[in-house]
């Protein structure tokens, strides 16, 4: 799941939301703003119907339609709109677990201090490029290991405490219990050093490192007026 909840019908996904309609609520509503593309570290990928939600002439959150359902991405302050939103659309507000939401989420006071978590770092190269690990949200350790090899099991794995504000966090409380890093890995000239947070088996989040660009060593010259 993408987002903090999604909107979508009870029957889904045998039921999906009208397609044409949620087209035209974009442009009925002042605040959203139609979208075909979403530009992340990776790259660029197609949300076509998708919209960003603008307040004050900021970008805040998204709404991207994928195959008969909306997620949204955003703060909780968000629902209420989604709310509406799904009301038109004879359809029905979701959180991550599958439970219909009938009032906004409380915003969690992010924890503080440090937090046990199952730590393993490979050092073999890894290139990322043309792997896409947005989608690969939610899915579990096995799938990802399709992408960036096998992992190791828990129990071969060091225990480290790790400052909490240094793991990922999902927007509903959960916080990584267990960490995978490659700083060996690469994305394309701009990103290296991939880090993989996993809550109950399952990737909640990733976290890449910027290359800094290569400094080139200064060019010594001759002053002008020698001739060797």
């Amino acid at each position: 799941m993408f987002g903090f909840a999604t909107i979508r019908k009870e029957g889904f996904p045998n039921q999906q939301l009208d397609r044409v309609r949620w087209r035209s609520l974009i442009g009925e509503f002042p605040e959203l703003r139609r979208i075909d593309f979403l530009d992340l570290y990776d790259g660029r990928y197609e949300v076509p119907d998708s919209a960003e939600l603008i307040e004050n002439g900021k970008k805040v959150g998204l709404f991207l339609w994928e195959n008969g359902q909306i997620y949204v991405d955003g703060p909780y302050s968000m629902f209420a709109l989604a709310k509406g939103i799904a009301g038109i659309l004879d359809a029905k507000v979701f959180d991550s677990y599958g439970d219909e939401m009938i009032v906004a989420p409380e915003a969690l006071p992010r924890p503080t201090g440090d937090r046990a978590v199952y730590w393993h770092q490979s050092y073999e190269e890894l290139d990322m490029t043309g792997k896409d690990l947005i989608s690969a949200l939610e899915k579990t350790k096995a799938e990802i290991a399709r992408l960036v090899g096998d992992m190791i099991p828990k129990s071969q794995m060091t225990t480290r405490q790790i400052p909490v504000a240094k793991l990922f966090t999902t927007m509903s409380g959960e916080i990584a219990d267990e960490v995978h890093e490659w700083p060996n890995a690469t994305l394309g000239a701009g990103f290296r050093h991939l880090a993989l947070y996993f809550f109950n088996d399952r990737l909640i989040g990733n976290r890449w490192t910027a290359q800094k660009p290569a400094e080139t060593a200064p060019v010594e010259r001759k002053p002008r007026w020698k001739f060797w």
